[in-house]
């Protein structure tokens, strides 16, 4: 790690997001309080076992290095991992920028990501329960135009060119309700998706290189289990 970098405490059980977030008795109690963040190379956010973040979801915009990596995982001594429950939560817009194979597979649209990585590199999650039901959500139906698109985990390349080193590790992902008509978006345990940048002369084709998905176990999930797109 950098002499810059920083290590982040959220606790649901015991943190208050008025706390600095810098040590396990000033831990932080949401995961909004670590959304309103701008992380740096060699920080690590870490969860507490047995927390449940309800309603809740960490979406991460920046990158760490090859020789610091933002690592996100888990603290503690509880047998539970702790669990983000994102229950439709953490919208976000993907777009792949063109028509697809047939115009009636849908290119562009909301998904909810309770970990969504955005165009970062050099990210670390592991050690985490993920869901993303659609339980809560009323009057959602199972029809493709009233199905949200929803993943435990989507990894995104866009507009910085080729995103390297992702790494997803022993996440226990379940219960993720997407829209299995949409093939093409975000739907399912684990999806990467290299969309068409904003100005691809400037930034170069979006891709991914060395990527590491390990340990995850992936169950009950809609449409995909792990995919890329």
């Amino acid at each position: 790690m950098t002499s810059l970098s920083a290590t982040y405490y959220v606790s649901q059980r015991t943190g208050s997001d008025e706390n600095d977030g810098r040590t396990c008795s000033t831990a932080f109690a949401s995961l909004s309080a670590i959304n309103r963040r701008s992380l740096q190379p060699g920080d690590r956010v870490l969860l507490e076992r047995g927390s449940v973040f309800y309603g809740q979801y960490l979406h991460v915009t920046d990158s760490g290095t090859k020789e610091a990596p933002i690592v996100i995982g888990a603290y503690g001594t509880a047998d539970a991992p702790p669990r983000i429950d994102a229950c439709g939560q953490g919208i976000w817009y993907q777009d792949y920028g063109c028509a697809l194979d047939s115009p009636t597979h849908v290119h562009h649209g909301y998904v909810s990501s309770a970990v969504l990585l955005y165009d970062a590199a050099y990210v670390t999650v592991r050690d985490l329960e993920i869901t993303n039901r659609a339980d809560d959500v009323i009057g959602e139906q199972y029809s493709q135009p009233d199905k949200l698109e929803r993943t435990g985990v989507a990894v995104v390349a866009k507009d910085k060119g080729t995103r390297c080193g992702i790494t997803l590790q022993n996440l226990l992902i379940h219960d993720v309700h997407g829209n299995v008509y949409d093939k093409h978006m975000n739907n399912g345990g684990i999806y990467m998706t290299a969309l068409q940048p904003a100005d691809e002369t400037a930034t170069g084709v979006a891709r991914f290189a060395d990527v590491l998905v390990e340990g995850c176990y992936v169950a009950h999930v809609s449409r995909w289990g792990i995919a890329v797109g």
